[in-house]
């Protein structure tokens, strides 16, 4: 992990692919495409911290509250981005992750999603679950320790 990772908790990354279908006419990337990005990666995330088949089989998921991107650099077809993503805060009814989509030398897009846990039988919000909680702490007490 890079000195710039040190301080993001419950950090995850992943190599993103461009596609052909992901340029527009302007031959960058389109903007919508970062958005699809963001869930891939924080379904790396779920992967790394709980994943999502062992939520399911607990009748919870991870529901979207909002997003929001900040374009930076467009993106090309033949650049090799990689997504990063990190949790800001955990609390007992909502979450909160970072995103950027960086290159070698740039960082191209940045942006956050905040959601909450819901029950899936009565489709209402759950707290969050306890793994995550623990896990958060964990390593946000770690960070305090640096």
């Amino acid at each position: 992990m890079s000195t710039s990772n040190l301080k993001r908790i419950m950090y995850c990354e992943t190599p993103i692919q461009i596609h052909s279908y992901h340029i527009d006419g302007m031959n960058i990337v389109h903007n919508s495409i970062y958005v699809k990005w963001f869930e891939e990666i924080r379904m790396v995330f779920l992967d790394k911290f709980f994943p999502y088949a062992a939520m399911l089989a607990e009748n919870f998921s991870p529901v979207i509250a909002s997003t929001e991107l900040s374009y930076k650099y467009p993106l090309r077809v033949f650049d090799k981005p990689i997504g990063k993503g990190w949790v800001e805060k955990i609390g007992r009814a909502k979450w909160i992750l970072n995103f950027e989509i960086v290159t070698a030398n740039k960082v191209h897009c940045t942006g956050r999603q905040v959601g909450y846990m819901v029950d899936l039988t009565r489709l209402k919000p759950v707290p969050i679950p306890e793994k995550l909680v623990a896990q958060y702490e964990l390593e946000k007490a770690a960070q305090n320790d640096l």
